[in-house]
């Protein structure tokens, strides 16, 4: 199905690009695989609809923002934006790969039927992309996902209960290694960002993929701070803060969110880095146990346990950590 069940006016007519499926719907807007006419190329192509509100139009355009000001091996580049018939759109490189939060799934997956050794990460791309036979089950594979707290019941139980009740999981050092090589390359790229004075805030598994060559890519920025900016800084007052969360809720995702995330600082203070940092460090927990550090069926819940209790420690989960 070419547009899935949405309205989409007037999205045949934007100038020298091609839809050739949906990719996924966001609260930002939805993207679509395209094909850039001029250039014969493929691109991830983001489009949102109508008159948003100020807060959501500020949003579209921060991303562009910092996509276009972070030039990164590691950071999904943007190529072109626009305005046409009502309709907002930027493209950016179009990725062939999978997020980690589907990794993490697929590894699951394959303690669960198979008796051999977890692959390392760009194996694991290759199995999920191989099961990917239809285009409504390769749209779930390049995740682009909204920063909304919403907490559907297939994530919630998604760990299974194999690194909850069972004796702790056996990893092969070659998936560790894998795992390694990606956070480190995941960090330079938010190091290069930070020194452009951007905050990413939404740090998670699935704003972070694999590629088919196992290369990781930072996507999704719609949620940066970017202090290079006064109007994208005056959003980061305490005033914009209040009305941003008013509207979409908390400021990123409440499982990877860092303390002070939950707890914005008064007065507006900008983003920091730190706050990145502890996504990733979050990530990186995900990805060596195959579970989250911090679970729950409600906001409120996960917010407690972020603020007052650790992890489970590695050691417990995995033998071989």
């Amino acid at each position: 199905m070419l547009f899935r069940s949405i309205a989409v006016p007037n999205l045949d007519r934007l100038p020298d690009f091609r839809i050739v499926r949906w990719i996924a719907t966001g609260g930002m807007g939805v993207v679509y695989e395209a094909e850039q006419l001029s250039l014969g190329r493929r691109v991830a192509l983001k489009v949102r609809y109508g008159r948003p509100s100020p807060e959501r139009q500020l949003r579209f355009q921060r991303e562009q923002y910092a996509l276009a000001r972070l030039h990164q091996s590691h950071i999904v580049p943007i190529h072109v934006s626009g305005e046409c018939d009502g309709w907002q759109f930027f493209a950016m490189a179009f990725i062939e790969g999978a997020s980690l939060h589907h990794l993490v799934k697929a590894a699951l997956d394959h303690l669960r039927t198979s008796a051999a050794p977890l692959p390392a990460l760009p194996e694991l791309v290759g199995q999920v992309l191989a099961r990917s036979t239809d285009g409504a089950q390769r749209s779930a594979v390049t995740q682009w996902t909204a920063s909304a707290p919403a907490l559907p019941q297939d994530t919630i139980t998604a760990h299974l209960d194999l690194v909850e009740s069972a004796r702790p999981v056996t990893l092969p050092a070659a998936y560790f290694r894998s795992v390694a090589e990606l956070i480190a390359d995941a960090a330079d790229a938010l190091a290069f960002a930070h020194g452009a004075e951007i905050v990413h805030r939404d740090i998670k598994p699935s704003n972070i993929m694999v590629d088919k060559a196992g290369h990781c890519w930072l996507i999704d920025f719609g949620l940066a701070h970017c202090a290079g900016n006064p109007e994208f800084v005056l959003q980061d007052s305490a005033t914009g803060l209040a009305a941003e969360a008013q509207t979409f809720g908390p400021m990123g995702t409440p499982e990877y969110m860092a303390p002070e995330q939950h707890h914005p600082v008064p007065e507006g203070t900008p983003a920091d880095p730190r706050s990145d940092v502890w996504g990733l460090g979050a990530t990186l927990y995900e990805l060596l146990t195959l579970r989250r550090p911090f679970r729950g069926v409600s906001y409120q819940e996960i917010k407690q346990q972020v603020l007052a209790q650790d992890p489970i420690p590695l050691q417990s989960l995995v033998r071989t950590i």
